[in-house]
């Protein structure tokens, strides 16, 4: 791999991956769940790593050509245009005023992120450092709005601007404006049926991973993974494996 078109040929076939690194060490299996950039970059060195993987990040952003944000265990992941209209439905989102409301009731963002968010769909595209100037937080309280805005699949990164000298803020906009033919395709999948390909994928990527690791890396109530595992069991899609039970001590 050495170049953007690999990249978005590699998300094509995989659905979706983390952009960077792997998923943490907490997965109960030897493998990460979800594969990571880095697993298939042709290098050992991490400085080309990171440049490479950056580089090519910031050519997706302003060009809108692949989805990128805190996505999948809150970590900046790629999503392919056939999955990322089941992500959105997944997440509950149907691409009107209501989608903010809905996500603060279900507790998956707070009340200043909301209100992030009607700013910045009222006024347009906004940078990180213009949000921390109008409202006069800390810059941890608006990284975690926009951290809760992107798992939330309302906000998304859509370019960058300089920053200084070797630095650079992001760029914000909705999900809907940024990627319409998404919430276009997406209007047509019931959030339930979207949640079951989203978790069988994921399962087909991981090969096995617990419930407990799927609900926490995916930004949804932890009853749609249960009922999605429920319903893809009941069609033989996959298989629960009895719980490990550590021998006894004598």
């Amino acid at each position: 791999m050495s170049g953007p078109e690999q990249v978005l040929r590699l998300v094509d076939q995989l659905g979706f991956c983390h952009a960077f690194t792997p998923e943490p060490p907490d997965h109960p299996f030897p493998v990460a769940a979800v594969p990571a950039l880095f697993e298939l970059l042709p290098t050992d060195d991490e400085d080309t790593r990171w440049d490479w993987a950056w580089t090519w990040k910031d050519s997706f952003l302003e060009s809108g050509r692949l989805y990128y944000a805190k996505l999948v265990q809150r970590k900046p992941t790629y999503v392919s245009s056939q999955m990322l209209p089941r992500f959105y439905a997944m997440v509950g989102n149907l691409g009107d005023e209501d989608d903010c409301l809905n996500a603060r009731e279900e507790a998956r963002i707070g009340a200043f992120a909301c209100t992030i968010y009607e700013r910045i769909a009222a006024s347009g595209p906004t940078s990180t450092i213009e949000l921390g100037r109008h409202f006069a937080v800390s810059r941890t309280t608006l990284d975690r709005a926009l951290t809760e805005l992107q798992t939330a699949m309302l906000l998304v990164p859509a370019g960058t601007r300089p920053e200084g000298p070797r630095r650079y803020t992001y760029v914000w906009d909705t999900f809907a404006r940024r990627f319409p033919a998404a919430v276009a395709a997406a209007a047509s999948l019931a959030r339930s049926r979207a949640t079951e390909e989203v978790v069988l994928h994921y399962l087909q990527l991981a090969g096995a991973a617990s419930e407990q690791h799927i609900c926490r890396a995916l930004p949804i109530p932890a009853f749609l993974v249960t009922n999605a595992l429920n319903q893809l069991q009941s069609r033989g899609l996959v298989a629960r494996c009895p719980a490990h039970t550590p021998p006894r001590r004598h």
